[in-house]
């Protein structure tokens, strides 16, 4: 029953066939950032942060994460990446042990809708929409939006500091957030945990990979699918600091060393994504 399930899927994922995944090099027009592996909290620079929305019955979506983790190993820590488990390729087949995971939240759900991804895989930079408004972007493009993106100046800060318990797995997380300038919009600040090296089966074009290795796995938000008002309802105003404390239980399933909280504030207006942070759960 697995080998006919497994088949199923290649023959059906092969309809499905996404020719915008194929890896491109990043564009190579400025100089590669010589950060290390971490910036300094003391170091204001722009992050961007990559969206992929994939699925594990999805063949071509592989190709894509490759190049999500291109432009991060050439970028380095101003490139943020969240892989949101989504659409039809993400469904769990229950009676196949390879393919029961499901790595499907509300919140990806709610943005796989919202901004009507129907491709996969597909992709968003900072939410940024073209000039058509549109906000997907095929994975083929996203060095040229990412290095478009690196070219602005930072406008905010965001910081996390994580106290997880290894005891009780509570995870008590604060993130701060600052505005080098007064704002005249609303911007919500949105917090997730993503989770890297979980090993599963995935589907390529050509064949079935037994321990496949996902990384960036959204795995939830600790305040919402769409966040909440960064500074309260109140006026934004220049180098004050808007702190908000979240706290969560990990599930068994949610290894601590490997997750990360990843947090980004948008303009509700136009859900653009203004600046973004990550820092893993545990030191």
């Amino acid at each position: 029953m697995k080998k006919i399930t497994t088949l199923l899927f290649l023959i059906i994922g092969s309809l499905f066939f996404f020719a915008a995944c194929e890896i491109i090099d990043p564009p190579y027009k400025i100089e590669k950032p010589d950060h290390g592996d971490t910036i300094p909290d003391t170091i204001l620079v722009k992050r961007v942060l990559v969206e992929d929305y994939t699925g594990h019955n999805c063949p071509n979506c592989p190709a894509a994460a490759e190049k999500a983790e291109d432009l991060k190993d050439f970028y380095g820590p101003q490139i943020i990446v969240m892989a949101v488990h989504a659409g039809y390729f993400a469904k769990p087949v229950p009676d196949d042990p390879l393919f029961s995971n499901d790595f499907r939240t509300p919140a990806g759900n709610a943005w796989n809708s919202f901004f009507n991804i129907t491709s996969y895989p597909s992709g968003m930079i900072n939410r940024i929409p073209d000039d058509q408004g549109n906000y997907i972007i095929s994975p083929g493009n996203w060095g040229l939006t990412v290095d478009a993106e690196l070219k602005k100046d930072a406008e905010a800060k965001i910081t996390v500091q994580n106290d997880f318990s290894s005891g009780t797995r509570l995870l008590r997380t604060t993130v701060t957030t600052e505005f080098l300038a007064p704002q005249d919009v609303a911007f919500n600040l949105v917090v997730c945990i993503t989770q890297d090296s979980i090993i599963g089966g995935q589907i390529f074009t050509t064949h079935v990979e037994e321990n496949y290795v996902f990384m960036n796995v959204l795995r939830g938000t600790l305040n919402g699918d769409w966040g909440e008002d960064v500074s309260g309802g109140l006026d934004i105003v220049a180098d004050e600091k808007y702190e908000k404390t979240y706290s969560i239980v990990f599930p068994a399933e949610w290894v601590a060393k490997h997750c990360h909280v990843v947090a980004f504030i948008y303009n509700t207006d136009t859900y653009s994504i203004l600046q973004v942070e990550e820092k893993g759960v545990i030191k």
